[in-house]
């Protein structure tokens, strides 16, 4: 992808469109989080992809490309947000919380037997963007707290807490011994 990411920022189009291609459902995942319109997403996506186009040239580390991409994206769909609210901080994210403790659970046996969509809807909006970043899109921690500059240690609450949504919802569907 690097080789990609300079030739694109050598105004080669077929090399930003094999690029954009590469992540483009990714793209599409996270706004439909975010947004939840698909008007909105389509728009934001375009946005995006122009701001990408016009910008590639200012990116300094081929190596966050994508990183740098999904900033931007989330970065737009925070703009179409406020404007669609009009208000300020419509997204935020819990204070910081202390002794984070790892518990084992059992996410992905849930994920396995539920409807993913009716698993991520139980959650609010902050735990909906890191559960697609964490779970669907793959992403570390680490790439999350950079994304969305947030503390690795919130990142780790924010799983913590909405795993122990989806297993209080569904503990009484013994899905756990």
């Amino acid at each position: 992808m690097e080789s990609l990411v300079e030739k694109a920022k050598n105004g080669d189009k077929q090399s930003f469109s094999r690029l954009i291609n590469t992540i483009q459902i990714e793209l599409y995942n996270i706004a439909k989080v975010k947004l939840n319109n698909e008007d909105d997403v389509k728009d934001v996506l375009q946005d995006t992809i122009l701001d990408i186009y016009k910008d590639i040239k200012k990116l300094k580390d081929n190596d966050f490309f994508k990183t740098w991409s999904v900033r931007i994206l989330i970065n737009n769909c925070n703009t179409v947000l406020k404007a669609k609210y009009k208000t300020k901080n419509l997204i935020s994210i819990d204070e910081y919380l202390q002794n984070y403790e790892e518990t084992s659970n059992n996410v992905d046996k849930i994920f396995s037997k539920l409807n993913y969509e009716d698993v991520i809807n139980m959650l609010s909006v902050s735990e909906k963007m890191v559960f697609v970043l964490y779970y669907q899109e793959d992403y570390k921690i680490k790439e999350i707290s950079e994304i969305l500059n947030i503390k690795e240690n919130t990142i780790k609450s924010i799983l913590k807490r909405g795993r122990e949504k989806i297993k209080a919802s569904y503990k009484e569907d013994s899905l756990y011994e």
